[in-house]
């Protein structure tokens, strides 16, 4: 696939999720306050990461943040669409959701019938006391199970392509074949520390429009379209504050182990025996050139 074509995956199709503000809040977008907050963010910009405010959340880090009631997370929410004779799984990357797969459900949607997954922490699933690439593994396949879901062909981008491998590897008879977008089974070093001070900036500052929260973030990120695709995760807190439909401390907490190499567990096979393709962006180095070896070791016939 092209670089062009990857490039979709985290930028092409991201719909804005709407905001329902009290009049009181949508008035305050004006330029003065908009400057303000721009200020605040460069020194928050210029602390040391961990010295960024750190948000207190009770005995409500379990909530599901989207439904607002207590949840212990073992549900999913799932899109399906298309009316195929083949299913089709699409697992999303870090702070995303199922939109940004959007594409590709529509794409596919003709042939197959397509299973759009939040994972947990992410989008409208519940949150998970055990955030790992092996609990969202287990999510998703006893969901898969409990619907009667099986034979799937399975896309996962990011870190849903390590739980699409830990799905392959853990549930083998769940999976027909795999697609794994621009990761590896290995662990990687951090690459995400500005990005969780900018989330946090965000609820530090308790701005009350995605404009404020974009220039939060901006001086903080690298890139601009980070906080574009993350604000596509934004909703509106009970008191008109932006908040994150993810688990942000589940994902900070975790974050290490989610970093970590992709393992077997012990209920699972060690070596995967359908096809898996590996593709990579042109310009990411999330795959090296040498990475044939690292599937290798758990998939027999994969194409990279």
């Amino acid at each position: 696939m092209a670089s062009a074509s990857i490039a979709f995956l985290g930028v092409v199709g991201l719909k804005p999720l709407p905001l329902t503000l009290p009049p009181e809040a949508q008035a305050l977008s004006s330029e003065t306050q908009i400057a303000s907050v721009a200020t605040r963010s460069a020194f928050l910009a210029s602390l040391p990461f961990d010295m960024i405010p750190p948000v207190i959340i009770d005995s409500c880090a379990l909530r599901d943040a989207n439904k607002g009631g207590f949840e212990v997370a073992e549900n999913l929410h799932v899109k399906v669409s298309g009316e195929g004779a083949s299913n089709l799984v699409l697992l999303h990357g870090l702070f995303g959701s199922a939109n940004n797969l959007g594409q590709l459900a529509r794409a596919f949607k003709e042939d197959h019938r397509v299973f759009s997954i939040d994972l947990p922490d992410h989008g409208k699933s519940a949150w998970l006391t055990d955030t790992s690439v092996e609990a969202y593994s287990k999510a998703v396949a006893t969901w898969l199970i409990d619907n009667d879901v099986e034979h799937c062909r399975v896309i996962g981008h990011s870190l849903g392509g390590k739980v699409a491998m830990q799905l392959a590897l853990d549930y083998p008879s769940l999976v027909e074949r795999l697609v794994v977008l621009d990761i590896a089974p290995v662990s990687y070093p951090s690459r995400h520390d500005n990005v969780f001070s900018a989330l946090r900036a965000v609820l530090a500052e308790q701005v009350t429009s995605r404009v404020e929260a974009k220039a939060v973030m901006t001086p903080i990120l690298d890139e601009p379209r980070v906080a574009d695709f993350l604000l596509t995760s934004a909703r509106a807190s009970e008191d008109g504050s932006i908040g994150w439909r993810f688990n942000l401390e589940g994902l900070q907490s975790a974050y290490k182990k989610i970093l970590g190499a992709i393992s077997p567990t012990v209920r699972g096979t060690k070596v995967f025996p359908r096809p898996v393709l590996v593709l990579r962006g042109e310009l990411s180095d999330y795959v090296s050139d040498d990475s044939g070896d690292e599937f290798s070791s758990f998939f027999s016939e994969v194409d990279v």
